[in-house]
């Protein structure tokens, strides 16, 4: 770099030396100055890009947390499916009369298996060797008294009551 200096009107060299000492002296203050301005581009440059690194963090945070949200209720979602399914599953024993109906209630409240007393007392020989599962139905399939119960019922409960219907009477246990 190459540093120009005239003096306006003066001739001599004694009037350029303190000239040139004071514009020597501006130059290295505008040379300093250059430094620290681009010191400060750089500094400010950094802090942006650090600015734009947080903000990276922040939205990737942001991301994750509403990934979390979306898996949980995708989860919940699967289970509520799961537990709105229409369909109906349920075993039974099906007996002539009401006084045959109590007494295998009771046998099995004594603890003796649904299954033993399917091939025991069960009419119904098509759902006998399967322990009574008459398999999964959806509604309107059976008769109203037999769905509705199964419906009220809750899973491997048997009714503590007989239920009749045109076919006779039924101990009804519901099954997943």
């Amino acid at each position: 770099m190459i540093l120009t200096i005239e003096l306006m009107g003066t001739s001599s060299a004694w009037n350029a030396g303190p000239a040139f000492l004071y514009y020597g002296i501006n130059f290295s203050l505008l040379k300093s100055r250059n430094k620290e301005k681009k010191e400060k581009i750089k500094k400010d440059k950094v802090e942006k890009l650090q600015g734009h690194n947080n903000i990276w963090k922040i939205i990737l945070i942001v991301v994750g947390i509403v990934i979390v949200i979306v898996a949980i209720f995708a989860i919940i979602g699967g289970l509520s499916n799961e537990s709105e399914d229409k369909r109906l599953r349920a075993r039974h024993i099906l007996v002539e009369d009401y006084k045959t109906a109590k007494a295998v209630i009771a046998l099995l409240e004594s603890g003796e298996d649904f299954c033993d007393l399917v091939f025991d007392y069960s009419e119904d020989t098509a759902t006998a060797n399967d322990c009574g599962d008459i398999g999964y139905f959806e509604e309107g399939e059976m008769v109203i008294e037999f769905e509705e119960t199964v419906k009220n019922l809750k899973y491997n409960k048997y009714t503590k009551l007989p239920v009749r219907t045109d076919y006779g009477y039924h101990i009804i246990m519901r099954i997943k």
